[in-house]
């Protein structure tokens, strides 16, 4: 069956843009009908019926099923429900500082990660489930046509000598940080419409997670 939420969403942090389910937040809908389920997980056609930033994952995270592979939303830092039903399980300032020490951590050389082998070996096999996926795009023709018209142009590269962000050294994401198991399947208008094919992570034969 389809079930809908519609619960507000309130931007909390513009600068790493995060969002949080709040009465405060604008109005926000989405329709969610579950299309398959592999054993591990599901997955789910989502209509969004506003366009509120990160409004599906937010409003999946709400649900108590947030996309397993979203490294921001499902995540222990909107507390031990990971923000089912609302519940950060802490003020928003907390939540907020929580946050942004682990986006800066994440990204920023100058604060290098902390990992024991327990958390090495799940970034070893989120890694290798991330890859499986991406094979799925790169395998395409369409990518080399997407390589060969869209390249650098360093005419066109500008930078600005006052800006703090580009002297900042940022660590090179690892696989699984380049993929999210969310996916525009179709846009459509009044007289046109354009649809894309199922990814294979969200068909009913795919077993990573």
């Amino acid at each position: 069956g389809t079930i809908e939420c519609d619960q507000p969403i309130e931007t909390l942090d513009h600068r790493i843009g995060i969002c949080i389910v709040s009465a405060n937040g604008k109005p926000s809908r989405t329709q969610f009908t579950r299309l398959n389920y592999n054993g591990k997980s599901s997955t789910v056609l989502a209509r969004p019926l506003t366009g509120r930033m990160h409004q599906i994952r937010v409003h999946l995270q709400y649900l108590g099923h947030p996309i397993v592979n979203d490294s921001f939303y499902n995540s222990t830092v909107f507390g031990e429900k990971k923000g089912r039903d609302g519940d950060l399980g802490k003020s928003r300032e907390q939540l907020l500082k929580d946050l942004e020490e682990a986006h800066d951590k994440s990204i920023y050389i100058n604060q290098p990660k902390d990992h024991d082998q327990q958390q090495a070996r799940i970034d070893d096999e989120r890694n290798i489930h991330a890859i499986k996926a991406l094979e799925h795009y790169t395998s395409q023709s369409i990518w080399n046509d997407l390589k060969a018209n869209y390249v650098f142009d360093a005419n066109k590269y500008e930078k600005d000598p006052d800006c703090n962000e580009c002297r900042i050294e940022t660590f090179d994401p690892v696989a699984y940080e380049q993929l999210i198991y969310l996916h525009a399947l179709r846009y459509q208008g009044k007289d046109w419409s354009f649809e894309t094919q199922t990814p294979v992570w969200a068909k009913d034969t795919w077993t990573c997670d």
